[in-house]
């Protein structure tokens, strides 16, 4: 089975990026979605050793942590992961391949590039 974490504040987007992925490119594939609203929850999965995905999709504009320092936390945390990013700031993009980001999609434009 594949896992997905999505961190995005918002919980509508969240949902309808899980849709999206497991419409889109899961269809014949078992997935499974785990969903943060911020950082604080993610980091504290990874402490207590309960986080298991396969590909972590996250936004950088995050209301508890920030994005960039998320990032650095998970890369250091699991090098194995695939990290997409999902955000509107566009601007950080290439900050974002400095920690090996497998993928960045600018949100409003991820309907497009998904589906």
């Amino acid at each position: 089975m594949l896992t997905i974490a999505i961190c995005d504040a918002n919980t509508e987007y969240r949902k309808v990026t899980a849709d999206i992925w497991s419409r889109a490119l899961f269809d014949t594939e078992d997935v499974s979605f785990r969903f943060y609203g911020g950082g604080k929850g993610l980091i504290d999965d990874y402490e207590k050793g309960t986080f298991q995905a396969d590909i972590l999709i996250m936004d950088l504009l995050l209301p508890d942590v920030s994005g960039l320092r998320l990032l650095q936390y998970v890369r250091n945390k699991d090098a194995a992961i695939t990290i997409i990013l999902q955000t509107e700031a566009e601007e950080l993009a290439v900050v974002g391949y400095r920690y090996r980001v497998f993928d960045f999609i600018v949100k409003h434009k991820s309907l497009k590039e998904i589906g």
